[in-house]
């Protein structure tokens, strides 16, 4: 491992990539059609609350996964460009929540057509819903619900388009991402324990001794390699403990910032 600073962890090179491309004719295609189920889903369960929350969540949770799998395959190395990428997907995720929800709502009154043409009819509709209300809030209660609800996918898209792949390492000379290679179990120290993730070292924790997958808690130091050249290699490591969920033991993982790279023959 190398000793200096510039070499020790890895950092992204900036590229874009072709992953624009997929996410403007693949990705926002297919999170439209994600708004569309969203929007009836939301009209045929017309609860407020906990479950109307897991629709939101599942939606946004949806398109995230489509666009950081588009930033992987069209090996985006840029997260600022991943980022307003992830804002524009936000943006047409909440126009076809908005235009979907309309045709859901009112069926056969309004076109779809008629509405995706006229900007002016679409904007009436989305003021006239949250000012007379469509179930049971209106007015301020209604304009807040939709403006949270419309925050939260916009929040939601643009940070998985920055963090998309923040954790993954790309080989330059070869054009391609590294892939899990082996997972090194360690025993943390009661120093460690008490230490934040944010401010641990990750070249400190390749000193622990190794434990099993059944002890807790323990660090995962997950090592990635090109499997082309076997010449680079990296470490990303989590933080994993044991959590009562509903009277069960469940396993949580937290991500330790910092990815260690290493380049030699691993062949």
């Amino acid at each position: 491992m190398s000793n200096s600073a510039s070499e020790l962890y890895y950092q992204h090179s900036g590229r874009i990539g072709f992953a624009p491309l997929l996410v403007l004719f693949l990705g926002m295609p297919i999170i439209a059609a994600l708004a569309a189920a969203y929007s009836y889903l939301v009209v045929w369960c017309p609860v407020i609350g906990y479950v109307n929350i897991l629709f939101l969540g599942g939606f946004i949770l949806a398109s995230s996964f489509v666009l950081t799998t588009l930033a992987r395959i069209g090996k985006s190395r840029s997260p600022i460009a991943m980022a307003l990428l992830g804002l524009a997907c936000g943006l047409v995720a909440v126009y076809s929540a908005w235009l979907f929800f309309i045709k859901a709502l009112f069926e056969d009154q309004v076109s779809l057509v008629d509405l995706v043409t006229n900007p002016v009819a679409l904007g009436n509709a989305v003021y006239f819903i949250n000012q007379q209300g469509w179930w049971q809030p209106s007015g301020l209660a209604q304009w807040a619900i939709s403006a949270v609800e419309s925050g939260a996918i916009l929040i939601g898209l643009t940070m998985a388009g920055w963090s998309s792949t923040d954790r993954e390492v790309f080989c330059e000379d070869c054009g391609d991402w590294c892939e899990p290679f082996e997972t090194m179990r360690l025993t943390p120290t009661e120093a460690l324990l008490a230490t934040n993730s944010n401010q641990l070292k990750p070249e400190e924790l390749l000193t622990l001794e190794e434990c099993t997958e059944s002890d807790f808690p323990r660090f995962d130091a997950e090592v990635l390699q090109c499997n082309a050249c076997k010449q680079l290699q990296a470490i990303r490591f989590d933080r994993v403990s044991q959590v009562m969920d509903d009277g069960q033991l469940k396993e949580k993982r937290e991500d330790i910032p910092g990815v260690l790279i290493q380049r030699g023959d691993f062949g």
